[in-house]
């Protein structure tokens, strides 16, 4: 499976669904750190934590649970001691982490972007996961570091959750 992901980057039929409000969706949480009293001379943790492994964890590439994680970095900081605007930040990581990731088109075919199955750390995103594209075939699941999987395989149903490929849902 291995030899797998090169021809997959490499394949002349590659292509991503890409979505132009990535920065948007990285500057609201920005800007809202940067309000609490976050360190914008040092990128700690506002410009971090939004800006670079922000989007960095919506592209296609980023790690299955990267997205998550990151989440969970953004509220650990908002409830750290004198932020005062704790609800906000909160409610902004977790429209952060329902957000979709990039996806690929490979040969036509351009599979959902997996879903993380470990736990959050923070109660705030239980429950909560990524969404998918338009225009994704919802029946696979991959992308260019995960190879590419049909419903019921790991990955294909949010943590907590388990396929029912009876009925192609996540119960």
């Amino acid at each position: 499976m291995s030899s797998w992901i090169p021809s997959f980057r490499r394949d002349s039929n590659y292509r991503r669904i890409s979505q132009v409000d990535l920065p948007a969706v990285a500057q609201q949480w920005q800007d809202l750190c940067l309000a609490s009293g976050g360190d914008v001379f040092t990128n700690q943790p506002c410009v971090q934590l939004a800006g670079i492994a922000g989007i960095n964890a919506l592209l296609s590439t980023g790690g299955t649970c990267d997205q998550q994680d990151n989440a969970d970095n953004m509220i650990d900081f908002a409830k750290s001691s004198g932020i005062t605007n704790k609800d906000a930040l909160i409610a902004a990581a977790i429209a952060y982490r329902k957000h979709p990731r990039n996806a690929d088109n490979v040969n036509g075919v351009t599979p959902s972007t997996p879903y993380c199955t470990k736990a959050p750390r923070n109660q705030e995103l239980v429950g909560v996961a990524n969404e998918q594209l338009p225009g994704v075939d919802p029946g696979l699941y991959g992308g260019p570091n995960v190879p590419i999987v049909a419903f019921g395989g790991d990955g294909t149903c949010p943590a907590g959750k388990t396929p029912d490929v009876s009925t192609c849902s996540c119960v």
